[in-house]
Order: C-alpha cells, then sequence, then structure tokens
C-alpha cells in the first residue's frame, strides 16, 4: 500500500511566504539574544543596535500577523464574500506527503531541538554543572578544560575517564545509602508486625501493702472457725456503720423507757451464769498488739 497522498489544492505559494516569515522571526529573535548576552561577557552592543534589532522584529512579527490574518484571494468568475469565510489557514492540517521512516525523523527534529534550545535553559545547565563541579575531586569538565591536576590525580592532568568513573562511584555510593535506609524501613516493620505494642505498655493493677484488719473478726479457740460481724454492718474501711449505732441507740431507749429495774428481775440477771471469755489466736493477738 502506497503512503503517498494524493495532491490536494492548497494556496502552496501563500503557506511557502509564511514559512518564510517565520524563519526571518526565528533569526531575529536568536540573534537579539546574542546580542544582549552576548556569551556572558561583561559587555553589551550599544543601545541604538539593540533597539533596531528589536524593531525589525516587531515588524516581522507585524507582518507575519498580517498574513495569517489575510483572506484568499477568490478565484476569477466568483462573487466575492465575507473576508472571514474565506481565512482556510486557521482550517488547514498539514502534514507531509509521504510519510517519514522513524530514522529520517529522528534526523529531521533532533538537530531543531538541540539547537533551538533557549537561554533561561542553558543558564540553568551552566549553572546546574559548575555547581557539580565544585563538589567533585576532578573538578569534572573545568578540571579536564584547565589541565591542571586534581587533588585526586596529583600525578597527571584529569581526563574524562576520571570524570566518570568519580560519577559512578558517586551513583554506586548512592544506591548502598538507598538499599541500607530500605533495610531498616523493612525491618522496622517486621518487628512492628511481630511483637504487639498494647500488651508491652500493659500495666498491671498493683496490690495493697496492707490488707485491711477488723479486730471484731474472732477466731474460736475451740471451733477453730471465725466469727465476724455481718457485711450490711461493716464500711469500706473494715468497721461497723450507722446500723450498729442505730441498735445501740434503740436498745438505749428502750432502756429509759422501762425504767429501773426490779429486785427480782436483777435477781433474775444476777443468777444468770456468765460465758467464760473467748480465747483469741495468739498470731492475731500479736499482730493486733503490734
Amino acid at each position: 500500500m502506497s503512503t503517498t497522498r494524493p495532491p490536494t489544492d492548497l494556496p502552496l505559494s501563500q503557506l511557502e511566504g509564511l514559512r518564510h516569515r517565520a524563519d526571518q522571526i526565528i533569526e531575529s529573535i536568536n540573534a537579539l539574544a546574542g546580542s544582549i548576552h552576548l556569551q556572558d561577557a561583561p559587555a553589551m552592543y550599544p543601545w541604538p543596535d539593540l533597539l533596531a534589532r528589536y524593531n525589525l522584529l516587531l515588524s516581522q512579527t507585524l507582518n507575519f500577523s498580517n498574513s495569517l490574518a489575510a483572506a484568499v484571494p477568490p478565484q476569477p468568475g466568483s462573487r466575492p464574500s465575507d473576508a472571514s469565510v474565506e481565512r482556510i489557514f486557521e482550517k488547514l492540517a498539514l502534514h507531509p506527503k509521504k510519510a517519514l521512516e522513524d530514522p529520517q525523523f529522528h534526523a529531521e527534529v533532533a538537530p531543531f531541538i538541540r539547537h533551538n534550545q533557549t537561554y533561561d535553559i542553558l543558564k540553568k545547565e551552566s549553572t546546574t554543572v559548575s555547581g557539580l563541579c565544585d563538589h567533585l575531586e576532578t573538578r569534572g569538565s573545568v578540571g579536564v578544560l584547565s589541565g591542571l591536576p586534581s587533588a585526586r590525580m596529583k600525578s597527571r592532568k584529569t581526563t574524562y575517564e576520571d570524570v566518570l568513573q568519580e560519577c559512578a562511584e558517586i551513583g554506586g555510593s548512592h544506591e548502598r545509602r538507598v538499599e541500607r535506609g530500605r533495610l531498616v524501613v523493612a525491618q522496622i516493620l517486621e518487628k512492628t508486625d511481630k511483637y504487639e505494642w498494647k500488651e508491652r505498655v500493659l500495666v498491671e493493677q498493683p496490690e495493697p501493702d496492707e490488707l485491711g484488719f477488723d479486730p471484731r473478726y474472732v477466731l474460736s479457740a475451740g471451733a477453730g472457725a471465725v466469727s465476724a460481724a455481718p457485711e450490711d454492718h461493716i464500711d469500706e474501711e473494715g468497721e461497723f456503720g450507722d446500723d450498729m449505732d442505730d441498735d445501740e441507740g434503740i436498745n438505749g431507749n428502750m432502756e429509759q423507757d422501762d425504767g429501773p429495774l426490779t429486785e427480782g428481775e436483777g435477781a433474775e440477771m444476777s443468777e444468770a451464769p456468765e460465758q467464760p471469755p473467748l480465747a483469741l489466736d495468739p498470731a492475731l493477738q500479736a499482730m493486733w498488739q503490734g
């Protein structure tokens, strides 16, 4: 299948004129920029020369704009119409008549991209290279072009192979640092997943140093059982609460209401056998006395 496209009715003469004007504008821009920078020399062209080149650039740009806005002349015998309708440049999509192969396309485009860099990019590139050369022992291209031996190569002049070798060493050192950092991060993540940090920071509840002891807990010597007061009558400190006081108050009121005892009642109470005192456990007694 042939890649050649059929010819079309295009205003080739006007397109060639636009191409020529665009080339002139590019040359004028490069000339004006070169006269301003002057290869970073501490000098500059006279002001009238710079102004003349700038005015030339303005005139070329104006002519190019007018050519783009101009209408295509009508063909003989046709009726004139609106000029905006006849502007076919904005409707064109240019393409080569024959498709270019990849090597040919690269050969055509690469020089244009390489030789038409802006001065800002070139300046930044030069600044970056100079900064890197200051930190290299071989001083990079500066050390090679100066022809002086560097601190690393004292016996001979610095060559481009020495600069490339030092750059390779810097790159290898950087890769080793990156690998070491990755290893440390991997170990940290592995330990985090292996050990539960919540279990490591748990704190047990401290036990009290001294247990509360109530002297009313009496150990029976015969039965070996401990008699204690009901829990309802013991407060948080191990002492009897207000219920016992209320009982004592009630008993006292009852005794006051009954009045003094008679002789018979006193005799009956005196004849009642006395209960022997309960013996305390020696260990509890020693704890109580101590």
